[in-house]
C-alpha cells in the first residue's frame, strides 16, 4: 500500500488540463489508508478571522490541510460521498475551489461554507433542538459562559462540556451533576500566548500544542497565574494539568469570544463513552448541561481527545490517551501473516489492532469495557 511519493523520469506526453478520475462501478477498489482527523490549519485559522474572507466567523472552515477525517468516515476511500459531508450540496464557488488545482481546497472533501455548509440548533432542558444562526448561538455560548453556565458543544468526535476554569463553583457543579469528584479536567485555551501566561512550556511542549494532532499535554503551572484559574477544582492534588488548544473553530471561537480559559471536559455520563449523536445527547446530558449545541453534520465515528505528556530530559512525547488526531495510527510494522488479524486490547483502556492489507492499524482508545456502553462503542 502507498505511504510515500518519489519522482523519477517518465515519457514526455502533452495534456490540456488537471482532473482527477473516478474508478467506472464494479471496478476493484483500490487499498487506501483512512486519515485521522487534523486540527485547524494556520491558513483556515488566519481566513476565520479575516471580516474581508467569505469564511470569516465559520464555525465549520476546513481545506486540505485540516478538518475531520475519520470522524466523519463511512467507508473507503476517503471522498465526499462515502462521508457525512454527502448531504451538503456545494454552492458555486465552493465547487469552483474544489474543482481548481490552483486552490488550497482543490479535491477538499469537507469544503463548505455559511451559504451551503452546516448549521446549529440549540436546546435546553428536553425543549427539543431549535435552529439557531451561527452568529445567534456564537453570542448565546458566549453569554451563558459568562453567566456561570455549563454547555454541551458538540465537536470533532463527540460533544464537549465547557464552563468558565476560573470559576470554581462552577467546576464544582460539573462535578458534582457529571459524577465525577475527583478525576482531572482539561483545560481548553485559544492560543499559545495565553498558555505561556498561566503555565510553563518548553519547546517540545510547544510543538506538541500547535502540532496537526493536537493533543491534550500535561503541564506545570506557573507559581503565579495570570487568569485566576481553579486548579484545585480542575486537578485536585496534581502538579501537572491538561492543557490543549482550541483545534477546530468553533472551539476557537468560543474561546476568542469568551476570552479567558475553558474547561473542556468530555460529553457523557461519568465511566461511559464520549455521547456523539444528538438523540444521545439531548436524553443524557441535560442532567449536566445548561444548553446543548449541535450541528447538522453527523458524526459516525466517536472520538475522543488525546491526552500526551514529553519526558522531563529527553521531551520524548508519551501518548497517555491515544485517540483524536492519533487514530486510527498505521503502526509500520508488517505482520507475518497476510490474512486479517484483529488482536483485542485491555479491559480498563480499551483498544485493537487490526492487521488488513499487510498494515497494522491501532483504534482510538475507547474506555472501560466493563460498562455496557462501551462495549456496543467497541463493538
Amino acid at each position: 500500500m502507498l505511504t510515500s511519493a518519489g519522482i523519477q523520469p517518465a515519457p514526455p506526453e502533452e495534456f490540456t488540463d488537471l482532473r482527477i478520475t473516478r474508478e467506472a462501478p464494479g471496478q476493484r477498489s483500490k487499498a487506501a489508508l483512512p486519515s485521522p482527523d487534523l486540527a485547524l490549519c494556520p491558513q483556515c485559522r488566519q481566513e476565520l478571522h479575516d471580516p474581508q474572507n467569505r469564511r470569516y466567523r465559520y464555525p465549520f472552515i476546513t481545506c486540505t490541510h485540516c478538518g475531520p477525517r475519520y470522524s466523519i468516515l463511512g467507508q473507503l476511500p476517503y471522498e465526499r460521498e462515502h462521508s457525512a459531508m454527502n448531504r451538503f450540496t456545494p454552492c458555486p464557488h465552493c465547487a469552483v475551489e474544489y474543482a481548481n488545482p490552483d486552490d488550497r481546497r482543490f479535491f477538499s472533501q469537507t469544503n463548505s461554507c455559511p451559504q451551503c455548509g452546516i448549521h446549529f440548533s440549540v436546546s435546553q432542558h428536553n425543549s427539543g433542538a431549535r435552529p439557531a444562526e451561527n452568529e445567534t448561538t456564537l453570542q448565546l455560548i458566549s453569554e451563558q459562559l459568562s453567566a456561570g453556565k455549563i454547555l454541551a458543544v458538540k465537536g470533532i468526535g463527540g460533544y464537549l462540556l465547557l464552563c468558565d476554569a476560573t470559576a470554581p463553583a462552577v467546576i464544582r457543579t460539573l462535578r458534582e451533576r457529571k459524577h465525577r469528584p475527583s478525576k482531572p479536567l482539561a483545560i481548553l485555551y485559544r492560543d499559545e500566548e495565553a498558555v505561556l501566561r498561566d503555565f510553563h512550556l518548553t519547546t517540545g511542549e510547544a510543538t506538541l500544542l500547535n502540532s496537526a494532532e493536537a493533543p491534550i499535554v500535561l503541564l506545570r503551572p506557573r507559581k503565579q497565574t495570570v487568569q485566576p484559574l481553579a486548579l484545585q477544582e480542575i486537578a485536585p492534588g496534581l502538579h501537572r494539568i491538561g492543557v490543549m488548544l482550541a483545534y477546530n473553530p468553533l472551539l476557537d471561537l468560543i474561546a476568542s469570544d469568551f476570552g479567558k480559559p475553558l474547561v473542556a471536559t468530555s460529553g457523557n455520563i461519568a465511566g461511559s463513552p464520549i455521547l456523539y449523536e444528538q438523540e444521545q445527547a439531548e436524553q443524557h446530558l441535560p442532567a449536566i448541561a445548561d444548553y446543548l449545541i449541535h450541528h447538522n453534520r453527523p458524526i459516525l465515528i466517536p472520538v475522543d481527545d488525546s491526552v500526551s505528556q514529553l519526558t522531563p530530559i529527553h521531551q520524548t512525547p508519551i501518548l497517555l490517551r491515544r485517540a483524536r488526531g492519533y487514530a486510527p495510527t498505521l503502526t509500520g510494522y508488517r505482520p507475518v501473516s497476510s490474512g486479517v488479524i484483529l488482536a483485542t486490547g485491555a479491559l480498563l483502556k480499551s483498544s485493537f489492532a487490526l492487521a488488513i492489507n499487510g498494515n497494522v492499524f491501532v483504534s482510538q482508545f475507547l474506555g472501560n469495557t466493563e460498562r455496557y456502553e462501551t462495549r456496543q462503542a467497541y463493538q
